[in-house]
């Protein structure tokens, strides 16, 4: 999609005005043609302003955990996180490129940091019940690819340029790109309450997935995204969010101020208001882009999935030739119906046979009706005919996937509720078309009818 883009980017963490340690982290890598950089989070939890230049050869990954747990639990839980992001990029050496793989690259790694974290609490009874949210990008030529667990955030503030019309939770110009794993958020898809009333509601602590919970393994989602110039991306602990309205953070973003600028005023901001929780900021500017040739660039967009629901089964292209060869099917259900309800069965068999053997037909897939039956040795109607080796499409959207249950897992507290939440995962997943094959002899003598709807185009 690009041949090159060029970003900066500036990370701070601080621990808040309430909390005796910080349990987040955060890991930005630098994937270059022969070496991997990695910056992480450290003592004052800041990295300073850097640029990068992305192209063929190289990509960039970033990474935010929130943790939870008492004793210190919570920054092992998203220590951990981080590190297996840092140990599966440099087992492979390189960002996937294609959307598809970029999903699944990101998903596995979080399913496997949930693993490591459920192993580390194993071996030290106390960590038990320690977790972390995750918040993962990647960004390569291809595009922007994030996924997640829990309730920490991904932000998209557009240039005054764009005029976002997709599904993303539009404030002005600063967009949710995520969604939070949380019960109040729940209620805000349901339309019980507003996205504010979410962040002040008693309840808004309570998250219904992580990393490291023991009763039910994560449920990553993720998005891709196309990108613009002047673009900023903010991944921020609910530490943030939690503290600040959307339109005071979008107002922060707007300001013509470097990005060290804007993260400090984002966490003084969040201080001034209560400083309740930890607060880490990964903030991401797109400075210069240069598109492929083949490629032309226009408004971001997003497509969602889940973990259960992976991307990459694309509708193939009908070619010319198949549009022609379905035109003349058309054509010859309309010819086969003007002589079939006069016919009887031996009649039909016959003068079937007889087209396929002049070529006036060509050999088909036909679906059953399981609707009618025979009535007095004649048919009255027939279902589609389709070409046996044209355009047979295998899968399209949508299929809603089964709900996923999962523990109420009380942030920064013990589980206190043992209900069952219900978690809806994004319909983005495939629907197989099934075309049953016969032939007329079968069908004549099956006890079901064939229907003919010449009215139907397809």
């Amino acid at each position: 999609m690009y041949s090159s883009i060029k970003l900066r980017f500036c990370c701070l963490s601080d621990v808040g005005k309430c909390r005796d340690n910080n349990e987040d982290n955060y890991i930005v890598g630098l994937v270059k043609s022969n070496e991997i950089d990695f910056y992480k989070i450290n003592n004052p939890f800041t990295v300073q302003v850097q640029e990068f230049e992305i192209n063929q050869n190289q990509s960039a990954v970033f990474g935010l955990a929130d943790g939870m747990g008492g004793a210190n639990a919570g920054e092992v839980a998203s220590q951990i996180a981080m590190n297996t992001l840092e140990l599966k990029v440099r087992e492979l050496g390189k960002i996937p490129k294609s959307d598809n793989e970029r999903v699944l690259f990101l998903q596995d790694i979080i399913l496997k940091a949930h693993q490591n974290i459920l192993k580390e609490a194993k071996h030290d009874a106390s960590k038990k019940g320690m977790g972390t949210t995750a918040v993962l990008s990647a960004l390569t030529t291809e595009g922007l690819t994030i996924s997640w667990s829990g309730d920490s955030r991904f932000y998209a503030l557009s240039p005054k340029s764009l005029d976002h019309k997709d599904h993303r939770l539009n404030l002005d110009r600063l967009s949710l790109i995520s969604r939070d794993h949380s019960l109040v958020w729940d209620f805000v898809e349901d339309g019980e309450i507003s996205a504010e009333e979410a962040r002040v509601h008693h309840l808004s602590h309570v998250i219904t997935q992580s990393l490291g919970s023991g009763t039910e393994k994560p449920n990553p989602e993720s998005r891709i995204c196309q990108i613009s110039i002047g673009e900023k991306f903010l991944i921020c602990s609910d530490g943030l969010n939690g503290m600040l309205q959307e339109a005071e953070i979008e107002e922060i973003l707007m300001r013509n101020s470097s990005l060290n600028e804007t993260l400090h005023e984002l966490i003084n901001k969040a201080n001034e208001a209560g400083g309740y929780d930890n607060i880490t900021l990964i903030l991401i500017e797109i400075i210069d882009l240069v598109e492929s040739i083949e490629l032309n660039h226009g408004h971001s967009h997003i497509m969602a999935t889940t973990a259960s629901q992976p991307l990459g089964f694309q509708r193939k292209k009908r070619s010319k030739s198949n549009i022609f060869l379905l035109l003349g099917l058309i054509a010859s259900i309309i010819y086969l119906s003007n002589f079939l309800v006069q016919n009887t069965k031996a009649d039909i068999i016959s003068k079937w046979n007889a087209l396929i053997q002049d070529k006036k037909i060509i050999d088909t897939v036909v679906t059953k009706s399981m609707e009618d039956g025979l009535k007095d040795n004649s048919i009255e109607s027939m279902t589609k005919v389709i070409e046996k080796d044209t355009y047979i499409n295998k899968s399209e959207n949508i299929l809603d996937m089964p709900p996923i249950q999962s523990k109420l897992i009380n942030k920064g507290n013990e589980i206190k509720q043992e209900d069952n939440l219900l978690i809806k995962p994004l319909k983005n997943s495939i629907v197989p078309r099934i075309i049953q094959s016969t032939n007329v002899d079968s069908l004549l003598d099956n006890q079901d009818s064939l229907k003919i709807d010449t009215s139907k185009k397809f």
